[in-house]
């Protein structure tokens, strides 16, 4: 479950490196890599790998325990809650989905549940809510899309093979709303990247971005990262037989929640698999063999050695906290921020919303008493940063704001300003 808590207080050392990566002390190894990660908050969470392993921290991966080894190459994770969990598998014909209800102690083969039953592996693993959750697979074809709406009880699949060869991640913001990432042709040669989208559930989908390609290799998206509800990245592997695939890498950016897509190229990236970005402009990508890194929203990028080259997925916690599975775990910790133990405000900085509770819009007012940079951003209980509505150099005075919280689901939400003078933080409830 690709989800980041906001509400939380870590007594961890600050790391003081420019980017701030850590291999964990007890991070467990892997010869090739961890395939996926499922946190519900950043001292819980578990781990996956091509061994048949499930590994679980309790304690921001301080400490980490093998939950159970299992048959198959486990390639996805979602857990919506500490005890509920899915893994996906690849390269094995009887098993394709396990379930655990004990927080992995127990994997239980739930493939039969899948129906019409499914030609390949789980690449893709959502886990939206515990009752919603959505998967993809698989990496060189078949396509196909799963859910369940009833708490893994049941999963529908749905052929995708008229959209795309091959499909691989998946993130929905809503039990109708959501993504998928792919290609047009699996392995086969010339394949594009294609990424679709459905506001029905997956009954119907929209292809959104199909890549230029070259004709002489097929590539496919590999990885979500959405660090805001409207920025978002997907890396993009190259298949062409060689071990690091091309010397220059591509990413794909939207900057408009996943309507438009533009190709930003990733000199001496060559082909990437893990994508993560910690805030819109901020983020890494690794995969085959190179880690990259940038802070201008991919417009530039840099060769980094702070995590290895075969990181395939990051996580990351509003923007203070990350973790990178490869073949050990990276552990990233940045000024630490929580509600109740904000930096001091100044005097003349104040932040109000309304209305609060709120069924629509929310008017946020703040007042600066001296220019600087604002951030001004919108975050969900589990810490999740949902609307950044401010970001830049702004005069003194007084501002406003708008949050439109309709399509946002029943809870409370924290409105958070950040400023040269000093941090507030708001709550604010959406009703239904």
């Amino acid at each position: 479950m690709r989800r980041r808590l906001f509400l939380f207080a870590l007594a961890l050392p600050l790391a003081t490196s420019a980017q701030d990566w850590r291999v964990l002390e007890n991070s467990p190894f892997h010869t090739y890599r961890f395939e996926d990660a499922a946190f519900i908050a950043p001292e819980r969470g578990w781990i996956v790998n091509g061994s048949g392993e499930t590994w679980e921290t309790g304690d921001a991966g301080a400490s980490w325990e093998m939950r159970s080894r299992v048959t198959g190459y486990l390639r996805s994770a979602a857990f919506p809650t500490a005890d509920l969990g899915w893994v996906g598998v690849l390269f094995n014909t009887n098993i394709r989905l396990y379930e655990t209800r004990d927080g992995g102690a127990t994997m239980t083969n739930v493939t039969d549940r899948i129906r019409p039953a499914i030609g390949g592996g789980v690449c893709g693993l959502f886990a939206l809510d515990e009752t919603h959750a959505f998967g993809v697979g698989e990496w060189d074809g078949p396509a196909y899309f799963i859910k369940t709406s009833d708490g893994g009880a049941t999963w529908q699949s749905r052929d995708m093979t008229e959209h795309a060869g091959s499909l691989i991640d998946v993130r929905f913001t809503d039990p109708m709303n959501g993504i998928v990432v792919g290609g047009t042709d699996g392995t086969r040669t010339g394949g594009q990247v294609v990424i679709l989208a459905t506001d029905d559930g997956g009954e119907t989908w929209t292809e959104r971005f199909r890549s230029s390609g070259d004709g002489t290799r097929t590539e496919w998206a590999w990885k979500i990262s959405f660090p805001t509800d409207e920025v978002g990245y997907v890396s993009v592997e190259f298949y062409d037989g060689t071990p690091s695939g091309a010397p220059d890498g591509k990413i794909l950016k939207t900057t408009d929640g996943g309507m438009t897509w533009a190709e930003l190229r990733i000199p001496g990236g060559g082909s990437t698999q893990g994508a993560g970005f910690i805030s819109p402009n901020e983020g890494w990508t690794s995969g085959r063999g190179t880690a990259m890194h940038t802070t201008d929203g991919g417009e530039t990028w840099s060769r980094t050695f702070d995590v290895d080259g075969n990181v395939n997925r990051f996580e990351f916690f509003a923007d203070t906290l990350g973790y990178a599975m490869g073949r050990f775990v990276y552990q990233l910790e940045r000024e630490r921020t929580t509600v109740g133990t904000e930096a001091p405000a100044s005097a003349g900085l104040a932040l109000a919303v309304s209305p609060n509770p709120s069924r629509g819009d929310v008017t946020v007012g703040y007042r600066l008493s001296e220019p600087g940079d604002v951030r001004l951003a919108v975050y969900d209980a589990l810490g999740r940063r949902v609307a950044v509505l401010r970001e830049g150099r702004e005069s003194a005075g007084e501002h406003r704001a708008t949050w439109s919280a309709a399509s946002r689901p029943a809870g409370v939400y924290v409105v958070r300003l950040r400023t040269e003078a000093g941090t507030e933080a708001v709550p604010v409830a959406v009703a239904r």
